[in-house]
This record gives structure tokens, C-alpha cells and sequence, in this order.
């Protein structure tokens, strides 16, 4: 689908062996405006941040689910996880996701509560 996107203004060029020119110039001039604006909303879509995957998950935070001094249990998006500290997490304590590994998250306290 992006390759017919960025070649818009190119296969509008047709315009210009089917009608005459004083029908295919406007037409090809909103071919051209339409391919800009489109342009400008797939850059703008590439640079957003990843909100999905584990990318999307590090700096979220998640509530643990037991007491734990390196390995336990904490809910993310309604989902419950193995999750890994370096530091003492108690149960109900909302924690930091620092990284993914494979189906296990490595979190750290939420040092912005006081905590």
C-alpha cells in the first residue's frame, strides 16, 4: 500500500494521455496535493513512539502481587507476569518495567512515589 502512495504523482501522469490538457493539469494538481498530504501523514505516523510490543512496555508501570526479594508476580495490562527486581518489592507496590526478557519483565521500584 505504500508503494501506490508514493507513486501517486507519477501514475497520475496518465491523466495526461486520456484527457486533454485542460482537464488532466487540475486533476494532476490534486493528485500532487493529495500525495503531499499524504507524505506528510506517514512521516508524522513514523515518528510517533512504539506503543506496543516491548518496546511499549519498558517505563510503564505495574502492581506487585506478593512480596518478593528477587522474583515474584506483578499485574500489567490486566495481565499477570514473572517479574524480576534487584531490590525487595512488597505486595500492592507499583513498580517500574526497565526491560523484557522473553515473558519475564525486570521491573525496579517506582522511586517517584516515595517509595
Amino acid at each position: 500500500m505504500c508503494h501506490v502512495v508514493l507513486s501517486m504523482p507519477i501514475l497520475g501522469l496518465a491523466l495526461f494521455y486520456f484527457f486533454p490538457l485542460q482537464f488532466a493539469a487540475p486533476f494532476y494538481g490534486l493528485v500532487v496535493v493529495l500525495s503531499l498530504g499524504m507524505y506528510f501523514l506517514v512521516i508524522k505516523a513514523m515518528r510517533q513512539l512504539v506503543v506496543s510490543g516491548p518496546e511499549g512496555m519498558i517505563g510503564a508501570t505495574a502492581e506487585a502481587l506478593q512480596d518478593f526479594d528477587s522474583e515474584g508476580k506483578v499485574r500489567y495490562g490486566g495481565e499477570i507476569w514473572d517479574a524480576r527486581s534487584a531490590e525487595p518489592v512488597r505486595k500492592g507496590e507499583e513498580v517500574v518495567i526497565t526491560a523484557v526478557r522473553g515473558l519475564q519483565l525486570i521491573v525496579s521500584r517506582n522511586k517517584s512515589r516515595g517509595t
